[in-house]
């Protein structure tokens, strides 16, 4: 019994013991606790609390007004109703909520049959709250994908949803590949290497799909019973392969088979055999014009300054695709300085033009290019973006080098204008003070404006006429413009209407006058053909026409897979998009639209690794803590035609001695860097419709 108590003491000393010192140090197990709290809650809301009190746009930044904001907000009658609305629901509700469920707590803790059903129901929307959100997400991306006529689950790379059609490169039988096992063989082989127009045109009923092949006018397969679908709708109609006459097709490979959901049997017929014929017509050339003196005289006179003058290559900076550069001229200037040089540098510089992007802060593409004004009031700050530096740079070692911008997107606050003159009037406001800020931090003046949004789908004419009138006019200039200055923001040129493929701003510009005398240089993008209006632009109303963004060399050209014989197999400089290709786009480009420049996006990549753009360059520079810089194979190409001619912008005298390019004498035998509209450019000229 003592042994007993002893233990019983002992226990309560020592939870005593324990306990006294856990007790005094409470606080510290709730400090955490309410660090969180205050961190989370008790400072924003005095935070939120003192800045009722002042004027601010951010919270750094604030100036005390006392009472005024809740003046102004209770002088608002529709606030004052809002307010007591929301106090009397609140009153109402937090009253009736806590009684209900006080009540329904206290019920199921007496014993009533039917708690656990309850209980189970009770609980059932946390469940289907998931489920619900599930099938709006999936309505939102069909309602997305519906738009493009496609979906992300009908044709792709996986085992479980991939045509591939495989050709022979000897004898034997074509086969069309299912899920990357099951082959169905085609009535008709097909040799790798030669040009056919395949369709593929896939339908599926409430059980499974069926796919049928058609080759050249002929259907060389019809296979059902597949076993599978590959998207749970009915009545999907599938496609022409998007690879006619692309690299892939030469490759012996046809994939990437597209569905559209716009063929069917008999068009995939026509289509096909059209397609066929009209490749097969194409008359061979020999390769030999007749230059005469008329055309020399053509190209040097006045009537072709712009349409016919030869301008090179450009760089287009945005997507951020340049943000390290600032890190290179301030880690390793002389490595900066040797790139500048080498791009812009000389009597032949390789580059001519520096096109940027009018950042909102927002990631377009590869990442965000910052905005040059945030806020209505705020003054703007050109340094912001690596693009002004840079074009200010170029211009340290080429005078002469031209200087364009365009936008994206704009800021929230041009956003939150009214559609029309007011948004008219703050896109000018934006674009008109960056160009202010520039000068007078850089001392250049910029040369071109596209107004528009970039890629823009429809031209918008009324806000082209609007900028060409307020910079011919503009006369508020700030007091350390020069006259010089003055007259150079005054003949800023336009640019219209940088469309991704489109071609809608020359039929614009010939139904608008107005539209037609505003713009200067017709810009359009990835596609090297035209309508024949366009080479009328140049060769007849002699306007710029330029390739306002184009693909570059996925960096690294020595890496780089599927070469062909059309570009040299096995070389440095052959295959899709090789530097060969590359090269072979600007004179094709003249030829198919009359483009004079070819602007690279990007030509330098100079940005973080992993983004999407990964190599998709002419110059990598993503190392300027140690300076190293990649030059690509291509850059040796490009300078084939940069460097023995004199290329830009010739002046109004025409004594700049800047080349021209002659139509009789410029011929274009391969493909683009877009192989894709080079075919159809072919095709278009041989009688077929596309």
């Amino acid at each position: 019994m003592k042994r007993f108590q002893a233990k019983r003491d002992a226990a309560a000393l020592n939870s005593r013991l324990v306990r006294r010192p856990i007790q005094r140090m409470v606080w510290l197990f709730l400090l955490p606790t309410f660090a969180a709290f205050c961190i989370g809650f008790i400072y924003p809301f005095l935070k939120g609390a003192f800045l009722s009190f002042c004027k601010f746009k951010l919270t750094s930044k604030w100036t005390w007004v006392g009472f005024d904001n809740y003046l102004k907000a209770f002088a608002d009658s529709s606030f004052r109703h809002a307010f007591l609305f929301t106090a009397l629901f609140a009153f109402v509700s937090v009253l009736f909520i806590n009684a209900l469920a006080f009540a329904v707590a206290y019920a199921l803790t007496r014993g009533i049959k039917g708690s656990n059903l309850f209980r189970t129901v009770f609980f059932m929307p946390n469940l289907i709250g998931g489920i619900v959100l599930g099938y709006i997400w999936s309505m939102i991306f069909d309602g997305i994908l519906v738009k493009y006529n496609t979906s992300v689950v009908l044709v792709g790379p996986s085992a479980d949803a991939n045509f591939r059609i495989i050709p022979r490169k000897t004898d034997g039988t074509a086969v069309l590949k299912v899920n990357n096992g099951t082959e169905y063989a085609l009535s008709k082989n097909l040799t790798a290497g030669e040009w056919n127009a395949i369709a593929l045109v896939y339908n599926e009923n409430d059980t499974e799909g069926t796919v049928a092949v058609y080759l050249n006018g002929e259907e060389v397969l019809a296979a059902s019973g597949i076993g599978f679908k590959l998207s749970e709708k009915t009545g999907i109609v599938g496609a022409f392969g998007a690879t006619y006459g692309t690299g892939f097709m030469r490759t012996g490979l046809y994939d990437n088979i597209v569905v559209t959901g716009t063929a069917d049997a008999e068009a995939a017929k026509t289509e096909t055999a059209a397609r066929y014929d009209a490749f097969n017509s194409i008359a061979d050339v020999d390769g030999v014009v007749t230059v005469t003196g008329t055309d020399i005289l053509e190209a040097g006179s006045a009537a072709h300054k712009n349409g016919w003058t030869y301008k090179g290559f450009g760089m287009l900076n945005g997507n951020s695709t340049s943000n390290l550069l600032l890190d290179y001229k301030a880690e390793n200037s002389e490595a900066y300085w040797k790139m500048m040089q080498y791009l812009f540098g000389g009597e032949y510089p390789l580059f001519s033009n520096i096109k940027m992007e009018m950042g909102n802060d927002g990631n377009n593409s590869t990442g965000a290019e910052a905005c040059t004004k945030r806020y209505e009031d705020e003054d703007a700050d050109a340094s912001r973006s690596p693009g002004f530096v840079m074009a200010a740079d170029a211009k340290k070692v080429n005078p002469n080098v031209m200087v364009s911008i365009l936008r994206w997107e704009y800021p929230n606050w041009v956003k939150a204008k009214a559609a029309g003159s007011e948004r008219y009037a703050a896109i000018y406001k934006w674009y008109k003070e960056t160009i202010f800020d520039a000068y007078e931090k850089y001392g250049y003046v910029i040369d071109y404006i596209d107004p528009d949004k970039n890629e823009t789908g429809s031209p918008d004419g009324e806000i082209i006429k609007y900028f060409a009138n307020a910079l011919e006019n503009e006369t508020d200039f700030p007091s350390y413009f020069t006259e010089e200055a003055k007259k150079a923001y005054n003949n800023i040129k336009i640019v219209a209407s940088d469309e991704n493929k489109g071609l809608k701003i020359v039929p614009l510009m010939r139904s608008d006058s107005g539209v037609y005398d505003a713009v200067d240089a017709i810009g359009f993008h990835y596609r090297t053909n035209a309508t024949s209006d366009y080479i009328t632009m140049a060769d007849v109303d002699d306007k710029e026409v330029w390739y306002s963004e184009g693909c570059a060399t996925f960096g690294y050209s020595e890496l780089q897979e599927n070469k062909t014989t059309e570009y040299g197999a096995g070389t440095i400089g052959g295959g899709y998009q090789s530097p060969l290709a590359l090269l072979d786009s600007l004179p094709n480009a003249f030829v198919g639209s009359r483009r004079t420049m070819y602007m690279f996006q990007p030509a330098i990549g100079s940005f973080y690794e992993g983004i999407q753009y990964g190599h998709k360059e002419l110059l990598s520079a993503r190392d300027p803590w140690s300076g190293y810089i990649h030059y690509d194979p291509v850059l040796y190409m490009l300078s084939h035609i940069t460097k023995f001619a004199k290329t830009g912008w010739e002046n109004d005298t025409n004594t700049n001695g800047i080349w021209r390019v002659l139509p009789n004498a410029t011929y274009g035998s391969f493909g683009s860097s877009d192989r894709r509209y080079q075919r159809r450019r072919q095709l278009h000229d041989a009688g077929c419709p596309r």
